[in-house]
This record gives structure tokens, sequence and C-alpha cells, in this order.
């Protein structure tokens, strides 16, 4: 509910150059209780971690052993 308030208020602050004025502060106090300002963010301590699966896909990929390497040479004598 208060997301769908938040988007209403926000869209009508943009909508034309002659929106009131009056809006942008409810708009600015809704993104920070919604956390979505880094001013919000900081208040309710929310923290972005670390990208722990950007290092996995920058590491290089682990090769496994080639199609030559896995063909064993087989002797029929015995």
């Amino acid at each position: 509910m208060q997301v769908a308030a938040y988007v209403r208020a926000y869209l009508r602050s943009i909508a034309t150059e002659d929106a009131p004025v009056g809006l942008i502060a409810p708009v600015l106090r809704m993104e920070a209780e919604l956390g979505l300002s880094t001013v919000g963010m900081n208040a309710l301590r929310w923290k972005f971690s670390a990208d722990e699966l950007g290092e996995k896909r920058s590491a290089p990929a682990k090769k496994g052993p080639t199609m030559k390497d896995r063909l064993k040479v087989v002797d029929g004598s015995g």
C-alpha cells in the first residue's frame, strides 16, 4: 500500500512542470521511509553485500581433460 502511494505521488510530482511544489517533500519522505534513497537505506541500516557470484563469474573457467586426453589406447592382445 505504501509503495503504491509513493508511486502515485512520484508520478504526480513529475507529470508536469507545474506540479505542486508541496508534493516534492512528501515524495522525498516516502522514498526515505521505503529505503529507496541513500538516506533511507542508511536510516534503515541496509547494506549491499559483496557480489560473491560475480567473483566466480570473472574467474577463469577450469578446463577439464580434452577429448584427446580422454581417449585411451586399447590393446587387443589381452
